[in-house]
């Protein structure tokens, strides 16, 4: 959508634009100031109708009563059994409409899911074609104007704070060169996973696993404790109350830099711990920081963890 990237960035089976100019003036632009991102790779299921609300409250782990009109919350559709089936971003545009936004190839399978459950309900469930997304990200973003024909949704993918602008396919050009000619400029995939990962950001597919139980990973802002009933509560309520997931979501950092060689193996007095699932090195660091996922014995004690070249990894945080 943002034309010229200098390098593909490769996530989710998709190559992505992964710098526009330097990694380390994209990470600047994320970190200080704001930048353009392009989120045209997402795929976008509406649900509208009378019942809209009502359906997705009683299926997907957020509490979709408490999204107002013009917000955005993160939720998981979950099995029976309380395992990840699909991520998405929920986007409620209108008091009776929703756009659930996930990842390339995923918008076919969430629709046929959807529609699984669909028996009495006075909704339509329709792939949203049509639909794009970009992003501006940074501590600057909410100075940037908004923009007609785009609706905008706070939405921080960065940790630095943003916001999603959602709008038509044929709109999109305009609207873009709208803020490139404003001075923002475009920022890629390589910066923002720096960002993240810093942030303590999980992506799904990467640090968050289809097929797994959701508190592995705290919940990650996807999980409403305000709400009643949904497919796969039973599991997550029963790990909740016991507090001890089979595993845990950490970040982890280390002194020095990445090498070709470095292993994803994580081991606690030479028995295996975990394995390290995304990798950053921020410029002018020093410093390596990781997220993993750790067996949940290790992560609560703390102890040293090491990896196969001999590093020694220092626990910064845990999902809660």
């Amino acid at each position: 959508m943002i034309n010229s990237p200098a390098s593909s960035y490769r996530l989710w089976e998709h190559d992505l634009p992964g710098t526009y100019s330097q990694l380390e003036e994209e990470y600047a632009l994320l970190a200080e100031s704001r930048a353009l991102l392009d989120f045209s790779h997402l795929e976008w299921v509406r649900v509208a109708g009378p019942d809209a609300m009502s359906f997705l409250q009683g299926l997907l782990s957020q509490n979709i009563h408490g999204i107002p009109v013009g917000t955005t919350a993160a939720a998981w559709l979950l099995d029976r059994n309380g395992k990840i089936l699909v991520d998405m971003q929920i986007y409620r545009t209108e008091p009776q409409t929703y756009l659930l936004g996930v990842l390339p190839r995923m918008g076919s399978r969430l629709l046929e899911l959807l529609d699984h459950y669909l028996i009495m309900d006075d909704i339509r469930l329709t792939l949203a074609e049509e639909q794009t997304c970009f992003s501006i990200q940074g501590p600057g973003a909410s100075d940037v104007a908004p923009l007609d024909g785009a609706v905008c949704f706070s939405n921080d993918r960065s940790g630095h704070g943003g916001y999603d602008l959602l709008c038509l396919k044929e709109n999109a050009p305009a609207a873009i060169q709208h803020f490139l000619d404003s001075g923002i400029k475009a920022c890629g995939f390589s910066a923002l996973d720096l960002t993240r990962v810093l942030a303590f950001i999980p992506w799904f597919g990467i640090d968050m696993k289809p097929g797994l139980n959701p508190m592995i990973y705290g919940g990650a802002g996807r999980i409403s404790d305000t709400k009643g009933c949904f497919v796969g509560q039973e599991t997550v309520a029963r790990t909740r109350d016991r507090g001890r997931p089979p595993q845990l979501l950490v970040q982890l950092r280390r002194p020095g830099k990445l090498t070709a060689d470095q292993g994803f193996d994580l081991t606690c007095a030479g028995k295996p711990a975990g394995e390290i699932t995304s990798l950053a090195s921020p410029p002018g660091s020093g410093d390596i920081w990781t997220l993993a996922t750790l067996k949940y014995t290790y992560a609560e004690s703390g102890d040293e963890l090491k990896d196969p070249q001999g590093n020694t990894w220092l626990l910064q945080r845990r999902a809660d």
